[in-house]
């Protein structure tokens, strides 16, 4: 399932859709701590996780020793999904001891606010 050798802690990532990605931390005993809308935080099965896609390496961002990464990450199994404030990115730095940060949802946000703009600019020239 995995064409490289995942060690605990590491950030494994698959594609959620064209522009999205999912993350989860492994847990060295072939299972995956993630966070989804369906469940929350849990732990489970890395076929789960892969769900009939390719799993890709996502790195090691932090210095933490991977047994702490584990725990940290196995602390928040039962926190509630959420978009903005609880999405797999949050849970991945956080295990990593790193600030509390999604980039993916930056960039959406980002997006957002210039299409906003974009937007009110061409309502502004209209006649």
């Amino acid at each position: 399932m995995l064409n490289f050798e995942a060690v605990p802690g590491q950030v494994l990532k698959r594609r959620k859709d064209v522009f999205v990605w999912h993350m989860g931390i492994y847990t060295g005993r072939g299972t995956v701590i993630d966070t989804v809308p369906t469940n929350g935080t849990s732990e489970r099965s890395l076929a789960d996780f892969a769900d009939g896609k390719e799993v890709l390496d996502g790195g090691y961002p932090g210095n933490l020793q991977n047994w702490l990464v584990v725990e940290n990450a196995k602390r928040m199994i039962g926190e509630a999904y959420s978009f903005a404030r609880s999405n797999c990115e949050h849970l991945v730095s956080q295990a990593h001891g790193l600030k509390k940060s999604s980039p993916q949802l930056q960039i959406l946000a980002a997006f957002g606010v210039i299409t906003l703009i974009a937007f009110a600019m061409a309502q502004t020239k209209k006649p």
